[in-house]
């Protein structure tokens, strides 16, 4: 089989190719399973090269090492359907996304699921959560799902690739997958009472989430396996499932941002808020036309933000400078999507226009920049906090909009936690820590 790979490797020369890495199950996470088979298409050209790592089809398989070992050789551009997912099975530098090419151009999405052939569907409705699913799936199989996505996406091998697009397929797209890689550790007990039918989610006592960036407002879901973890009910005791894989030695410390949106959209519109304040109080002063403030109106005062932020501005509200040049931002972005036919997200400068935002109007358009400048701000701030992390036990192992969870080891000392909050401040926005042994018994700190 080394001989086959090097005759491939001369068949490829600098011609791009399009690939695939086939999981033993997709009912699993990547990240808790192997490598099945390696599909590798050279663009423009009709034959499928496979390369078998764990596959019942072929009698001589091949290593991980060995396949990494190949691609690490390769002069040509890499291509595939999910770079995330990939990454998760088999170590490839420098890989490019087709369907969020596809996505950032058209708005359009490849659902993998919708080329699955008649033995997919079978074998999956016998034993969907089978470990090992795909080994029973003929290979062939494989290769005609193979080719079909290929069909729908080879077009787009040779669009340009902007800016953003290298961004997200470099930062974004690892910096989750790193998070992903990392899993959350489970009580198995209390995570098979809250989640009856997901036990064979639990891999070594650990859960792995997975990231859709293919988001209009490029703001990732996360769900895997039906649970969706961006929302984890906060009321029936299920967050109480996720504990530290250290024991005794380690403790759930999370970090969220305080009032993050009032503070993206300062930033958007480049109004300043008094240092140290806080927003709410700022504002309540305006909505109460007093300075000193009940505990009750600072929670009514939240209140109102919100529904000026995320519904429509009050005309009694107008005036308040805040939302005074909310509202001269939002005309001048909304002229500019009308003229144009797109706007810029602040830090990507990826284009948002109607193929990402159906039935615009106004108010819609300024909540998708302010989704798409709370993802790009985190994101940012994740690169920083794996490249630091990198060496230590703890891990990110939970992003969620304005929060980022954290298991910690004792041993990296509080030293580490102090770092992780100067990192996440260090773009201006405040936080609050929260401590626990469990994501649902989690205390205010103060550091």
């Amino acid at each position: 089989m080394i001989g086959v790979l090097h005759e491939l490797l001369d068949k490829i020369g600098d011609e791009d190719i399009i690939i695939d890495v086939i999981p033993a199950s997709e009912e699993h996470h990547p990240a808790a399973v192997s490598a099945l088979l390696v599909l590798i298409k050279i663009v423009g050209h009709n034959d499928v090269y496979t390369v078998p790592v764990d596959c019942y089809d072929f009698s001589n398989n091949v290593s991980r090492n060995q396949v990494e070992s190949f691609f690490s050789e390769l002069s040509c551009d890499v291509y595939c359907f999910s770079k995330k997912k990939i990454l998760h099975l088999v170590n490839i530098d420098g890989l490019l996304d087709l369907s969020l090419k596809m996505f950032l151009m058209t708005g359009e999405i490849i659902d993998e699921y919708d080329y699955e052939t008649a033995a997919h569907r079978f074998f999956k409705s016998k034993y969907k959560t089978h470990v090992e699913l795909n080994k029973i799936i003929p290979h062939t199989n494989h290769i005609s799902k193979f080719l079909d996505v290929c069909k729908d996406v080879e077009s787009y091998v040779n669009k340009f690739n902007e800016d953003s697009y290298k961004r997200i397929n470099e930062e974004v797209i690892e910096t989750l997958q790193t998070i992903e890689k990392s899993g959350i550790c489970v009580d198995i007990d209390m995570f098979t009472d809250h989640f009856p039918d997901k036990g064979h989610l639990v891999s070594n006592k650990t859960v792995y989430t997975e990231y859709n960036i293919l988001t209009s407002t490029g703001r990732p879901s996360n769900r895997f396996g039906g649970i969706n973890y961006s929302a984890l009910n906060k009321e029936n005791k299920c967050r109480s499932s996720f504990i530290s894989r250290y024991g005794d030695d380690g403790m759930l410390v999370m970090f969220d941002y305080s009032a993050y949106h009032p503070h993206i959209i300062a930033r958007l519109i480049n109004y300043e808020f008094p240092a140290e304040t806080n927003v709410y109080k700022y504002l309540g002063q305006y909505y109460f036309k007093t300075e000193d403030l009940s505990e009750d109106q600072v929670k009514r005062s939240k209140t109102l933000t919100f529904q000026q932020l995320y519904g429509s501005i009050s005309s009694e509200y107008k005036d308040i400078p805040y939302f005074t040049k909310i509202i001269e931002y939002m005309n001048h972005r909304w002229n500019h999507f009308n003229e144009h036919g797109y706007v810029e997200t602040p830090i990507f400068k990826r284009q948002i226009s109607p193929r990402h935002l159906k039935d615009a109007t106004p108010s819609k358009l300024f909540n998708y920049i302010l989704q798409a400048s709370e993802t790009e701000y985190s994101m940012e701030i994740l690169v920083e906090l794996n490249r630091y992390l990198e060496k230590k036990y703890t891990k990110c192992v939970l992003y969620t909009y304005d929060s980022m969870l954290f298991d910690v080891h004792k041993e990296d000392g509080k030293n580490t936690i102090l770092d992780i909050k100067k990192l996440m401040e260090s773009t201006g926005f405040p936080t609050k820590c929260y401590v626990g042994k469990n994501y649902d018994d989690m205390q205010v700190i103060n550091l």
